[in-house]
This record gives C-alpha cells, sequence and structure tokens, in this order.
C-alpha cells in the first residue's frame, strides 16, 4: 500500500519510519508468496487424486471450463472481489481496504459478485428440459 508523502515524519524519525515501510513491503510480499504456493498446491493436488477415471476428468475440466468462462462474462468489478477472495485469501476487512471502502461495502460486493457469478455458471434450465416435464416423460417411445 503506497504511504502518502505527507506522513513521512522528519528529522530522527525518518529513517526508522522508512524501515518500517520497507518491512511491510517485504512481509506483504512474502504473504503473496505464501499464498500463491498455496494455490499451486492446491491446483497441484487436484492431480494428485487417485485416478478417478476419464469420465470424472472430463466432468472436472467441464466444471472448471464453465466457472472460468462464467468469471469472465462478470464486470471487471466483480473479477476483482472474487479473486482478492478466492486467489489471495483476503478477508472481507482486507478487500475493503483495497477498494477503498467500508467494511460492510465489501460484504455486500463480495456477495452480489457471488451471486452473479453462480447465475452465469448455472443458467436456468429451460422448462422443456427440466425433470417431469412432458418433453422428457413422453420422449423417445413416439
Amino acid at each position: 500500500m503506497e504511504e502518502k508523502i505527507e506522513e513521512v515524519p522528519r528529522g530522527d524519525d525518518e529513517l526508522p519510519w522508512l524501515y518500517g515501510v520497507a518491512r511491510n513491503e517485504v512481509r506483504r510480499f512474502q504473504r503473496s508468496l505464501r499464498r500463491r504456493g498455496a494455490l499451486q498446491v492446491k491446483l497441484g493436488g487436484q492431480a494428485i487424486h487417485l485416478d478417478p477415471g476419464p469420465e470424472m476428468t472430463v466432468v472436472r475440466n467441464a466444471e472448471q471450463q464453465r466457472l472460468v468462462a462464467a468469471l469472465a462474462k462478470l464486470k471487471p468489478e466483480d473479477q476483482e472481489v472474487l479473486r482478492l477472495r478466492a486467489y489471495e485469501h483476503l478477508t472481507v476487512t482486507e478487500v475493503a481496504v483495497v477498494l477503498g471502502c467500508s467494511v460492510p461495502a465489501a460484504k455486500q460486493r463480495s456477495a452480489r459478485a457471488v451471486k452473479r457469478l453462480r447465475r452465469e455458471a448455472n443458467p436456468p434450465v429451460p422448462q422443456e428440459a427440466r425433470p417431469g416435464s412432458r418433453a422428457i416423460q413422453e420422449g423417445g417411445d413416439g
């Protein structure tokens, strides 16, 4: 997070303050590396499962593709919130700081983004394709 130039103390406090800023940046970078490593472990862990069989692999790949496609359809603001929460593992409070909004606003934006993602990833099933509809009950035998 960028520090405002007006906040830089002058005199004897300047150097310790700069060390503090540098320390925070190093910690932030290390946290990012840990998160990236955790994500790689998660992604790598999917390939380590005992042979799920080709059917399960096809289903899992299709689900992931559908989710990525749904994410791409969202507004950039929704994508950002979801990525901060899911990929960066930020808390709602941290997301609020990143977005420069209140915690309740960040919660609301996060909830709305998840709702939109679900809607995009799981479009409604047309009436004629729903189980129990006439089209399915009468189909096939003629």
